[in-house]
């Protein structure tokens, strides 16, 4: 075998050996592989390789194979797992102008349809014991100590106890003998019957659930000459791939405009057949998938017409005595249920599958094995790192890893497409990926708009914001969700699970929770810009914005300027008025603070929302809509004259409710004096001193005449207050008018 070299490493690339070392045993070294069940879990099989693979979201896999083949048969050997995909996708193209003018397979059984085919001895036929009650009547050879003895199985019965059974095997033998032999003691019984012994291996294949795993050759009969140039593609179930990402902030300037944006996909390959040199695409979204069975036969249940009559002749009346009613002739005993036997779930693909595909394929593991050498790059890397020991000086620090070197240290190796709905990474150079292994494909490697901030989540538990890099993903491709690292002067500083971006989307990734910012929260709802916009019938129909305002305290201890983005749901109806430069999406939108280095920023967000009410002529937001329209002076005279009159009645009501509420401020402080009155009288009672008790009488007289006074005169301001709103009813009504 060939000896790799030992690299000779700069020092710009020597810190980051590991890391790369880590992603190509991460893509290239899989599990032990056991070449015995290549055949048992292999998927599709055929001679066309394949050449194209295109892995979706939906957990389905588009494969296509091309090649030529010689003659005017193409087959396809199918895990049963993959038959009805594989049905409802298979489209095959022949280049030469031939075309497919048959697809055979072979036809797929239930189990219970099987199961009620075999005789009924093997159905539930169990060990020795059961075969043999089972098969009572079967010739057979029974083998015992005392030799060999031929004839009919007769039956098994116990002449023990139940505590200490004896059970023995009764078997007539061709003179007409009936002989009994210990089972103990019988080492092994042969059928002669052969439908019996077929239909017993039948019913151990059932039972072991062969069907599921046993590979189903499909054949496609073509058209035309002896040889075919074909294109063969289909869909099956496949894992789906594994999108992650890592975000770097320059050392230099973290709050830089720029960011380093890297991303890589994890691909399993679980096909079972190796992907080699094949066109690679990762399709971002999710088409809409689903499993149809076109391969198992489908019983239409049929009506049963059969007459009710009884299929035998008719008995012979039963004898009848005189004092008891006339017989009944006995049905026939029902028959027992039948049931299937236990099954048990396959793994994969059966079959020894020692043809041409195994042999091949043991071929390419073993040629190509040479391409994947773990231990070699093991070997290189602790040379690299024993050399770089031996030139660092003693006591030295690693060198600080720059955004620049992970830029160069990868290289993303894709093309982007959009495709209906759906957007496809294309890997631009072919791929090899053996069976049972996954693989690291990088799909983005750009620096992009970005910086680190703070971001704060309304309605969260805890009063801080949380660090977050903000960045615009102009890379041309969509990132599907995943796990995102953040980067910060060469150290991994947190990590979170990034949602999917569209092209041109801008994203938040928060990635550490800032304990040394405080955010305090405070709102308020208010009218404002109130018009009128309708009169009629008396009643009043205002227009207003409903404005909430959120107002931010936010103190800031970090020693550093930094933007606070606040995030909001948009809620339907409302427009945001404050701050301007707000980051919208599709659901929420981003209302960006500047924070001064140090001390307390106030800061206020806005939102309003059009809204129109119908009041009644005595509601004050009515009034106020009135007076603003009249003092505009925008409208006609003769209304404006109405309306007019409709605010004379409203200040002399105005008034009026002004001087009600004074006498009734005065009439509760006069009767809570006459209470204390009332209550010192009691206390002094009828023998107490005379003098005191006719000061407090003519005091108490002098308070009710008070008293009285004033509730007459806010009887008589309630009756002035009531033609008022009366003749405000009427003079309302006579008003019609819309803007």
């Amino acid at each position: 075998m060939k000896q790799i070299p030992t690299p000779r490493l700069t020092d710009k690339t020597r810190a980051w050996l590991l890391p790369t070392l880590a992603i190509v045993l991460a893509g290239c070294v899989a599990g032990p592989i056991d070449h015995a069940d290549t055949t048992m879990r292999a998927g599709v099989q055929s001679d066309l390789p394949i050449t194209k693979v295109v892995l979706y979201q939906s957990g389905v896999g588009y494969f296509e194979r091309a090649g030529r083949i010689k003659g005017n048969l193409l087959r396809l050997r199918i895990r049963p797992d993959q038959v009805m995909d594989v049905l409802k996708s298979l489209t095959v193209v022949d280049l030469r102008g031939g075309h497919a003018v048959t697809v055979a397979l072979p036809a797929e059984r239930s189990k219970l349809m099987e199961t009620s085919q075999l005789p009924p001895q093997v159905r539930q036929s169990g060990g020795l014991l059961a075969i043999a009650t089972a098969f009572r009547g079967a010739t057979a050879v029974v083998s015992t100590p005392k030799g060999r003895f031929r004839g009919r199985l007769v039956g098994v019965e116990n002449i023990g106890t139940s505590k200490d059974p004896d059970w023995r095997l009764t078997l007539m033998r061709r003179s007409g003998t009936l002989t009994s032999h210990k089972i103990r003691s019988i080492s092994s019984i042969r059928v002669l019957e052969r439908s019996l012994t077929v239909g017993l291996e039948k019913s151990l294949d059932l039972a072991l659930n062969k069907g599921k795993w046993k590979p189903v050759t499909l054949t496609v009969r073509l058209s035309g000459g002896s040889r075919h140039d074909l294109v063969v593609s289909y869909v099956v179930p496949m894992p789906t791939w594994k999108p992650a990402y890592r975000l770097v902030m320059d050392s230099k300037n973290p709050n830089g405009s720029k960011v380093l944006l890297q991303g890589w996909s994890v691909v399993d390959n679980l096909s079972g057949e190796n992907w080699v040199k094949a066109h690679l695409s990762l399709t971002a979204g999710t088409p809409l998938s689903f499993r149809y069975d076109l391969y198992t036969p489908r019983d239409v249940r049929r009506p049963d017409l059969t007459p009710s009559a009884r299929s035998y002749a008719e008995a012979p009346p039963a004898p009848v005595d005189a004092t008891e009613g006339s017989g009944a002739v006995a049905a026939p005993p029902a028959s027992k249920a039948m049931t299937t036997g236990s099954t048990r779930a396959g793994a994969g693909m059966g079959g020894r599958g020692r043809g041409r595909f195994s042999r091949r394929a043991n071929r390419y593991r073993r040629s190509h094995r040479v391409h994947y050498k773990p231990k070699m790059l093991r070997k290189a890397a602790e040379s690299a790192m024993a050399e770089d020991a031996r030139r660092r000086p003693m006591g030295s620090t690693t060198r600080a890893v720059s955004m620049n070197m992970m830029r160069r240290s990868y290289q993303a190796l894709v093309s982007g497409k959009s495709v209906g709905s759906l957007f496809r990474y294309d890997i631009a150079q072919p791929v090899t990926v053996p069976d049972r292994s996954s693989a690291l494909v990088s799909i983005v490697n750009k620096m992009v708009p970005g910086s680190d901030v703070l971001y704060y989540i309304v309605n969260s538990a805890r009063p801080n914001p949380y660090r977050a890099v903000r960045f615009k993903n102009d890379t041309g491709y969509v990132l599907e969700r995943g796990p995102v690292a953040i980067y910060r002067q060469g150290a991994f500083v947190g990590e979170a699970l990034g949602g999917r971006i569209e092209r041109g989307a801008s994203a938040f990734v928060p990635y550490a929770l800032e304990g040394r910012v405080i955010v305090q929260l405070s709102s308020r709802n208010d009218d404002e810009g109130i018009k009128l916009a309708r009169i009629n019938r008396g009643y009043i129909t205002i227009e207003s914005q409903n404005v909430a305002k959120f107002t931010y305290r936010v103190v800031n201890r970090t020693g550093k300027a930094i933007t606070l983005y606040v995030a909001r749901r948009r809620r339907p109806g409302w427009t945001l008025v404050q701050p301007p430069k707000a980051v919208m999406e599709r659901s929420l939108y981003y209302a960006p603070i500047p924070l001064a280095a140090t001390g307390t920023t106030t800061f206020t967000v806005k939102e309003q929302t059009p809204v129109r009410r119908v009041l009644t002529v005595f509601d004050p937001r009515a009034r106020t809509a009135i007076a603003l329209m009249v003092k505009g002076g925008h409208l006609p005279s003769s209304l404006a004259s109405q309306l007019n009159k409709v605010l004379t009645i409203w200040e002399e009501l105005g008034r009026i409710q002004s001087k009600m509420s004074t006498l009734a401020s005065s009439m509760s402080a006069y009767r809570t004096r006459l209470q204390d009155i009332r209550r010192n009288m009691k206390v002094l009672g009828t023998k107490g001193n005379r003098d005191l008790r006719r000061k407090l009488a003519r005091t108490m007289t002098n308070v009710e005449t008070r008293l009285n006074g004033l509730n007459r005169k806010w009887v008589e301001l309630n009756m002035r207050r009531g033609a008022l709103r009366q003749r405000l009813s009427v003079q309302i009504k006579l008003i019609k008018w819309h803007k």
